[in-house]
């Protein structure tokens, strides 16, 4: 690599193959980066391969030296700015977090950001210029470019199929009362096939996309996505750990449908609940107490719920033979 008298030392930090394009939030420039020539290097000389309609991020770290030969003397670096960015693939983005970058000792990192979701294949020649401002006659600019430093990484681009997979996913609720099921959504990237661990779920492993599953006892649990790209061999693991939130343990009947119907819920105000012979009935909160109970025997009622907290609570109802239960949501 070509050393020349100011050198930017370059290095990346992140690619975030993520669900999540990167929009405007400062990068962080990497601690890792350090100023190991004469006065720096560039590192490194090549770039991490992106995938079309892949979002991709890649963060890079700026020491700017603390001094430039000019006229033969060495002198000063009072800052350097970097004009523009080219030579990046269509759809991706540069910013910086400094619109200066100024030398100190100990040293500063700058860093700037590549982001967005590239939408073609090809390889693209990496480039910039900058102005660096030395303490020479009271500021003097000199104009310097990427090709001066010897220093335009490719950047490929390859097609979609090509890609890594990324385990990513979302819940439908991930603080319930015991018994309530759980729909959970596939949100991975470039992934056919899904293998899922839930602990303390029903059923504890799952290979559909977006499975549901019944959580029934009391405590705080992990989900954990592990994908594959068939195509490449490549797989991804992604763990939530404690997502899941479940505030009690009540087995909720699943013949409970076909004895009882509940209406509306979710509920604001009231719901009503008709259906076979009512001998008692409770509605008990996510910690245990009891908010409504009832020796009426009937076969309908109606129960206010207006002053009630929102959340999850379970119906519980007895005809004089058996109980069944279920869940009611106050929003």
């Amino acid at each position: 690599m070509k050393k020349l008298v100011l050198i930017i030392a370059i290095i990346v930090f992140a690619m975030g193959l993520s669900t999540n394009v990167y929009s405007q939030q400062p990068c962080v420039p990497d601690e890792a980066c350090i100023d190991t020539a004469d006065p720096g290097q560039i590192c490194p000389m090549v770039f991490p391969n992106g995938y079309v309609n892949v979002p991709y991020e890649l963060t890079i770290t700026f020491i700017p030296p603390t001094t430039f030969e000019a006229m033969g003397m060495q002198v000063p670096v009072q800052k350097i700015v970097i004009n523009e960015v080219t030579g990046l693939p269509p759809g991706l983005q540069w910013d910086t977090d400094a619109d200066e970058f100024i030398p100190t000792d100990p040293i500063t990192r700058y860093c700037g950001i590549i982001f967005g979701i590239p939408t073609q294949e090809g390889e693209y020649q990496f480039d910039f210029d900058a102005t660096v401002t030395v303490d020479l006659m009271g500021g003097f600019d000199v104009g310097i470019t990427a090709a001066d430093l010897d220093y335009q990484p490719l950047l490929i681009i390859e097609a979609e199929e090509n890609a890594p997979p990324i385990a990513a996913f979302s819940a439908s609720e991930t603080t319930v009362p015991g018994g309530t099921e759980i729909s959970f959504t596939d949100e991975s990237i470039n992934a056919d096939t899904w293998q899922w661990t839930f602990e303390g779920g029903n059923p504890p492993n799952s290979t559909d996309q977006n499975p549901t599953v019944v959580y029934n006892t009391q405590g705080v649990y992990d989900v954990t996505l592990v994908v594959t790209n068939t195509n490449t061999g490549d797989t991804d693991t992604f763990t939530e750990t404690d997502l899941i939130t479940v505030t009690s343990t009540v087995h909720i009947t699943p013949e409970f449908s076909s004895k009882y119907n509940v209406f509306p819920n979710p509920t604001t105000n009231n719901f009503t609940i008709e259906g076979n012979k009512i001998a008692n009935l409770k509605v008990i909160n996510s910690i245990g107490q009891v908010m409504f109970e009832t020796n009426e025997s009937t076969n309908s009622i109606k129960v206010d719920v207006s002053n009630w907290a929102a959340g999850w609570y379970i119906l519980e109802v007895n005809d004089g033979n058996s109980t069944v239960r279920t869940n009611i949501s106050v929003e």
